[in-house]
């Protein structure tokens, strides 16, 4: 089962639009300071949760809160639970976890596409002589 830690979109929002205000930002130069797209700090602004994109704008404001998340401890990896989720075993205490609103399932991330390598061409060798 696959899980990701709630983020609490409404803060989100409000941190990034204060942050880009100390910062004399709007949504273009803050894309353009991140290198992302604009439409990213678009949906972002909206409560879509783009963990790459928030390390970047995060990066850009200098501010490490921009999405303020439940902070989980993973009791089998004891570590805490990453904001891209991760795969976990379907436990009672998962489960409680999903019921109480800390995290929610979600789809795992697709797999990167295995880099195409150039096929090998097998030319023949001129003969020795």
């Amino acid at each position: 089962m696959y899980v990701v830690p709630h983020v609490d979109r409404l803060r989100m929002a409000e941190n990034i639009s204060a942050a880009m205000a100390a910062a004399d930002l709007d949504a273009a130069g803050l894309a353009k300071a991140a290198k992302v797209p604009e439409q990213l700090v678009a949906d972002v602004m909206r409560g879509v949760v783009h963990p790459e994109a928030l390390a970047k704008l995060g990066a850009a404001l200098k501010r490490d809160d921009l999405a303020p998340l439940i902070n989980l401890r993973d009791p089998d990896r004891r570590d805490m639970l990453p904001i891209e989720g991760r795969d976990v075993p379907e436990t009672e205490w998962w489960l409680a976890r999903i019921r109480d609103g800390d995290v929610r399932q979600a789809e795992p991330p697709k797999p990167a596409e295995p880099a195409k390598l150039p096929a090998v061409v097998d030319t023949p060798q001129p003969a020795a002589g």
